[in-house]
């Protein structure tokens, strides 16, 4: 028996050694990809956006009105997701050209000239929506927002393309502190992530008509939101606008949206109801940044001119501008530079090129100036070709428009830190939460994180649900606010900036120092690479970039440099 016994309880053993060696080689499968997944979910939106534009699980919409406040982008995405959801969809919106049928037909630009002295005279578009900032001016927007409009939005692709905006590869031939920052078409197989190329001011009616046709039923209010009234259980029961026609009404409401941009209308309401509202929510800072947008009308023969120079990747390797619509874009190293420039076509036939500067001015509003300005860019050279491109346009400098900006305020409401004593039905999108630094056009792919984090909290949650808040906010902070603390690290390079109260601009000192090395790792190994690009695109949690591989890739190439 005791020898029939030994070989049993050695094969038992072998056996158990076995099954722990393969439960090991499951784990170490299979923990990745569920951290990914994981990770996905709640640092991004992605997973989310795929049910953006479909019928609620039950086909029944919620009873009651949702209210949204303010009818720029951010409220024009929150009321085509409520109309999803709500029986009753109501904007309130101080502009009553909004509401107009021009305000949705492709715009007819009419110039004035400014003259601002020192010879710095120029055409503008004129326009009457004065308080969007780069209005007139071009816009970058990521994958993101091309997958939401496309699930929003019925043949968005072909009436975008009837607008005269672009569809192409998501590669702006990136360019930061002079090393290229390129995208790995090989992760697609051809298949290249596309985005929009479109201004402002064309993007912004075109969303307004597809809003009326897809949600018909959506009504309008003319006037300023002034009050809002809480119920005993903590909710905001209704709104109360001051009309522009005079008086004033009070909208019942099962969901308040303040999408009021920067006039934040939320946190200027809310603490006379709430006794023990916070008095730091708000971070605020000023960047000090200037800019301006200079677009050139094309010519068939200047556009033949300007496909037959030879343009590049910064690798040496050609660069197809007709399959990308961008040129160049150049980002400083924050310890070096402070200007900032990206050159691509714009709607229609039109060449565009963007000029910021952190404490800089005046910036170019004209093709002399801007030549002076670019290469003035320290840290770097740009490559020759951009200046053939610039000699190209001579033949249409008179016809140019040029408009400026600046941006003197950036600011965070941290509602996530105060979601236990919040309405449990008040949410708040785009700048009426976060206001960034534009340098990285994340403004309008922001809201649409926003309205697709709304989207994803109806479909788990009704309003009248005491966690629908918390929950809201939570997902948004998780998924925006590394946009955040990215934006303004770098800002507090420039000794320009004014940081938030109490705070100095050392703040961030260690992550600038890492992207900094970040950067140099991606000039030289594709993963690190393809991780900024997806990061940047929305498409990737910015955690991402303290993975294992990419902190040994960072690590091997700090080594590398410094020996």
């Amino acid at each position: 028996m005791a020898n029939f016994a030994a070989p049993s309880c050695a094969m038992l053993l072998l056996n158990t050694y076995a099954l722990l060696l393969l439960v090991g080689l499951a784990i170490c499968y299979l923990l990745p990809s569920a951290l990914r997944t994981y990770l996905m979910r709640k640092y991004t939106a992605l997973v989310d956006v795929k049910h953006v534009g479909t019928p609620r699980q039950d086909g029944k919409k919620l009873p009651g009105t949702a209210v949204v406040c303010g009818g720029s982008i951010a409220g024009l995405y929150a009321a085509r997701i409520c109309s999803d959801h709500f029986e009753r969809v109501v904007i309130i919106e101080p502009e009553p050209s909004t509401f107009s049928k021009d305000s949705r037909a492709q715009p007819n630009d009419v110039l004035r000239d400014v003259d601002v002295g020192d010879e710095r005279k120029y055409k503008t578009v004129r326009h009457t929506r004065t308080r969007v900032m780069q209005y007139t001016a071009g816009h970058a927007y990521q994958v993101l927002s091309l997958l939401f409009f496309r699930k929003l939005f019925s043949r968005f692709d072909t009436r975008a393309k009837q607008w005269g905006m672009h569809i192409a590869a998501a590669d702006t031939n990136m360019r930061v502190a002079g090393v290229a920052i390129r995208p790995s078409y090989e992760d697609y197989y051809g298949s290249f992530p596309e985005t929009l190329v479109a201004s402002r001011r064309t993007l912004e009616p075109f969303i307004r008509s597809l809003v009326a046709e897809a949600s018909p039923s959506i009504e309008f209010v003319a006037g300023t939101v002034s009050d809002f009234t809480l119920d005993y259980g903590g909710a905001v029961r209704s709104v109360r606008v001051r009309l522009n026609a005079g008086g004033t009404q009070d909208i019942d409401c099962a969901l308040v949206a303040d999408c009021t941009g920067v006039a934040q209308v939320g946190l200027k309401l809310l603490p006379r109801s709430i006794i023990r509202f916070p008095k730091n929510l708000r971070e605020d800072y000023n960047p000090d940044v200037y800019a301006t947008a200079l677009e050139f009308p094309l010519t068939p023969a200047v556009k033949e001119r300007i496909r037959a120079l030879p343009i590049d990747d910064g690798a040496g390797r050609p660069y197809d501008t007709e399959r990308t619509r961008w040129f160049i874009t150049h980002m400083p190293d924050p310890a070096v530079g402070v200007r900032v420039m990206s050159m691509s076509y714009g709607t229609g036939d039109s060449l565009l090129v963007i000029c910021g500067a952190w404490g800089l001015h005046p910036l170019p509003v004209n093709l002399p100036m801007l030549v002076d300005f670019t290469r003035g860019i320290v840290g770097t050279e740009l490559p020759e070709w951009y200046f053939k491109v610039l000699e190209v346009l001579k033949d249409v400098e008179t016809d140019g428009v040029a408009s400026e900006f600046r941006c003197t305020s950036c600011s965070c409401i941290h509602y996530e830190r105060a979601s236990a004593i919040l309405p449990r039905n008040f949410v708040a999108l785009g700048d009426a939460s976060m206001r960034v630094n534009p340098r990285f056009g994340e403004g309008v792919t922001k809201s649409a994180v926003g309205a697709i984090t709304l989207d994803a909290t109806l479909r788990s949650l009704p309003p009248s649900n005491a966690s629908f808040g918390p929950r809201f906010f939570s997902s948004l902070h998780a998924r925006t606010g590394s946009i955040w603390l990215s934006s303004k690290t770098a800002d507090y390079a420039r000794e320009t900036t004014v940081p938030v109260e109490g705070e100095t601009r050392d703040v961030g000192r260690f992550m600038r120092w890492y992207r900094t090395r970040l950067v140099r790792a991606a000039a030289k190994n594709p993963a690190v690479a393809s991780a900024l690009w997806h990061i940047g695109q929305f498409l990737a949690p910015a955690p991402l970039v303290f993975s294992p591989s990419i902190l040994l890739a960072v690590l091997r190439n700090t080594l590398c440099s410094s020996g």
